[in-house]
C-alpha cells in the first residue's frame, strides 16, 4: 500500500457529504481537537567545546495539532499535524537540531493520516498513524514520534488479551518531513498478542519479518540487503512490593553468513517504601549480526531492560555485549520523582572501533519529572556517559561526556 492509496481513503471519508451527508456532517461537527506545544533542548561538552556552547546544543520548539471525528457506523478518522522550528535559537545559543536538517527552515509533516473502523471487538486502522510495539514503535523521546504507515488490525476478543497484525510499508523518522521506504520495499510484517488472562503475570509475544533489500544496512564492516525474521516474548508482574520481567528477542537474517543475534534480560524491582523504589537489571546478547534494538528509526531505541538514555541501541544493545542497571527511585510528592541509574556494558569485542582498550562502557543518569501544574510535564535529565568513543552519546578520544536534556509540554 501507497501513499496516492492511503490519502483516496482518507480524502473519501473527508468528502462524505455525497455519501451520506447527515451522518457524516454530524461525526465531524462533534469531532475533538487537542494538541501541544513543545519545547526541547540539550547540551554537552564535547572537545573542544563546553556545556551550553551553542556548537554542542539543541534546541527545537515544537507544535502538535490533532482532529478525530466521533464514531460514526464504527467508522472515525484523525489526522495530526507536526511543526518542528528554532525560534531563532540558531547562531544564538543552539546551533543543532533533533528533528531539522536545515536550521533556517521550519519543519511540518502530516504524521498521522488514516481512517478506522470498528466492528464488535475488532478494530482496522489504515493509513498513517504511531504505535506501540517493543520492535516497532514510535519513540517520544525526541520532540515527536516516528510515525508509520501501513495496515493495522487489532482484536479483543479473547478475555483480557489483544491479539494484533499488521503491515507498515513506510515511515517517517525524526529528521525526515517525508514517509519512504520502512527499511525495504516490502516494509515490515508482524502479528502477536498480550494477555493479561494468566495469574500474576502479563505475558507478550510477537513475530516479525522484515525487508531490507530496498535499502543497504551496513553493520560490523559489511552490508545486509534481504529479508530479516525477529520475534520478541515477554513476561513481566508483580507480587506484593516485588515486581519481575523477563524478556528474549532475536534477529534472524535470511542470508548466509550473517550470525543470528540473540539477547536476554531479566529485571526485578521493589517498594521499599512509599516513595522509594529499586530495580536491579541484567542482559546478555549473543555475538550476531544485528543490533538488539529495534526495527525502526534506525535502531536508535532498544526494549532492552538496562537501557539508559545514553547507553540505548548502540551501546546496550551492541552483539556480544552483557549489562547491567541499577534504578533507584524517589517520589518525594504525588507528581515528582527523581530516578538514579547506574548502566555497566561489557562488550567482548572492545567496542570494535573504540580508542581504549577498556571494553566497559557506563552511563549514569539522574532524571527528574514534574506533573502537579495542569497540563503540563516538565522534564531534566542529568548524564554522564563513558563510552570510549563508541556510539552517539561518546566524548572526544577516551573522555566520557557530561550532558544536560530538559523538556516541557503544555497539552491542550
Amino acid at each position: 500500500m501507497k501513499k496516492g492509496f492511503v490519502f483516496v481513503l482518507l480524502w473519501l471519508f473527508l468528502a462524505g457529504s455525497s455519501l451520506a451527508a447527515e451522518s457524516w456532517k454530524e461525526a465531524f461537527q462533534n469531532g475533538k481537537i487537542n494538541g501541544e506545544i513543545k519545547f526541547w533542548y540539550q547540551t554537552n561538552d564535547r572537545d573542544p567545546n563546553d556545556l551550553f556552547d551553542k556548537e554542542n546544543t539543541i534546541f527545537d520548539a515544537g507544535l502538535r495539532l490533532s482532529y478525530q471525528t466521533d464514531s460514526w457506523k464504527g467508522f472515525h478518522a484523525k489526522a495530526t499535524f507536526y511543526a518542528v522550528d528554532d525560534l531563532w535559537a540558531y547562531d544564538r545559543f543552539a546551533d543543532l537540531s533533533i528533528h531539522r536538517t536545515d536550521p533556517h527552515k521550519t519543519m511540518a509533516w502530516l504524521g498521522e493520516a488514516y481512517v478506522a473502523y470498528s466492528w464488535r471487538n475488532t478494530l482496522l486502522k489504515v493509513g498513517r498513524q504511531n504505535f506501540k510495539n517493543p520492535l516497532v514503535n514510535s519513540d517520544t523521546w525526541a520532540v515527536f514520534p516516528n510515525n508509520f504507515q501501513g495496515y493495522l488490525v487489532q482484536n479483543t476478543d479473547l478475555p483480557q488479551t489483544t491479539l494484533l497484525a499488521g503491515w507498515f510499508t513506510d515511515e517517517r523518522r525524526l529528521k525526515k518531513e517525508d514517509f519512504s521506504d520502512f527499511l525495504g520495499d516490502d516494509g515490515v510484517y508482524f502479528f502477536g498478542f498480550s494477555t493479561k488472562a494468566l495469574p500474576l503475570a502479563t505475558i507478550s509475544a510477537y513475530y516479525y519479518r522484515a525487508d531490507l533489500d530496498g535499502e543497504t544496512y551496513y553493520w560490523q564492516g559489511k552490508p545486509y540487503r534481504g529479508y530479516v525474521d525477529a520475534a520478541y516474548l515477554e513476561a513481566k508482574g508483580k507480587v506484593n512490593r516485588f515486581s519481575f520481567a523477563v524478556q528474549y528477542f532475536f534477529y534472524n537474517p535470511d542470508k548466509g553468513g550473517y550470525d543470528t543475534t540473540k539477547a536476554f534480560g531479566v529485571k526485578v524491582g521493589a517498594k521499599i517504601w512509599k516513595t522509594l523504589g529499586l530495580s536491579v537489571a541484567f542482559t546478555t546478547i549473543s555475538d550476531g549480526y544485528f543490533n538488539a534494538a529495534k526495527l525502526s528509526d534506525n535502531g536508535i531505541k532498544t526494549p532492552l531492560y538496562t537501557a539508559t538514555i545514553s547507553g540505548d541501541g548502540d551501546i546496550s544493545g551492541r552483539p556480544n555485549t552483557d549489562s547491567f542497571k541499577i534504578s533507584l527511585s524517589y517520589s518525594p510528592l504525588k507528581d515528582l520523582s527523581a530516578t538514579l541509574s547506574y548502566g555497566n556494558y561489557n562488550c567482548a569485542d572492545k567496542w570494535n572501533t573504540a580508542v581504549s582498550d577498556d571494553n566497559v562502557a557506563t552511563s549514569t543518569e539522574l532524571v527528574f519529572k514534574y506533573t502537579g501544574l495542569k497540563d503540563f510535564t516538565f522534564f531534566l535529565a542529568l548524564i554522564n556517559s563513558d563510552h570510549h568513543g563508541v556510539g552517539a552519546w561518546k566524548g572526544a578520544d577516551d573522555d566520557d561526556l557530561n550532558s544536560i536534556r530538559a523538556w516541557v509540554r503544555f497539552n491542550f
